[in-house]
């Protein structure tokens, strides 16, 4: 666990390269923290932060306009509005969540089922299980740090549901860890 935990929290700490003005790395942050705190974690002008104290984010309708007409945005005009061709370039999807019932917080579970307008018409079978194919071009790498997990059966359920998750990205790697709460999720006492 220990090991786990230094490799998260070195992945937080990657810097942008740019070189003649081509971007190698890019993140596309979604947290329930503060913003300011989703900032002093990840320095850099190049990422994108979906904070809850900053971006309104309605719920999805359910009303399917982004894959019946093939839109490349959702219909409803938020402050999420203009976040999938951000996601579309990214190259790391970074979840910072409240562990709530196995899952993702109220807000960061809204922005992940916000995401569905990439997705293309069809399924597909993909190791073992039914998927949508996705259309993100390039690999994304993912990391996903949990915070106030109740016990290991709500970690397990959690992991489970962010490797599902990275699968349905077609992530090219995915890292989840759980911290026992947010201050120690942002480098306070271990």
């Amino acid at each position: 666990m220990r090991r786990l935990r230094r490799r998260v929290r070195a992945a937080l700490h990657r810097d942008v390269w740019r070189i003649e003005g081509v971007l190698y790395f890019m993140r596309f942050i979604i947290a329930d923290i503060p913003g300011a705190e989703v900032r002093r974690l990840y320095p850099g002008d190049e990422n994108f932060i979906l904070a809850e104290d900053e971006c309104d984010a309605h719920p999805c309708i359910g009303c399917m306009k982004c894959w019946i007409s093939d839109l490349s945005d959702c219909v409803i005009r938020d402050g999420f509005s203009g976040m999938i061709d951000k996601f579309r370039a990214c190259t790391e999807l970074v979840i910072l969540s409240r562990c709530v019932y196995g899952g993702f917080s109220p807000f960061v579970k809204n922005a992940v089922d916000r995401l569905f307008p990439i997705f293309f018409h069809s399924l597909e079978m993909r190791d073992g299980n039914t998927a949508f194919q996705s259309g993100i071009e390039n690999p994304i790498e993912m990391t996903v740090c949990l915070y106030d997990a109740r016990d290991e059966n709500e970690e397990h359920t959690a992991e489970d549901y962010a490797r599902h998750l990275a699968a349905s990205f077609e992530a090219s790697g995915i890292s989840v860890a759980f911290f026992e709460n947010v201050t120690t999720l942002e480098g306070g006492d271990e």
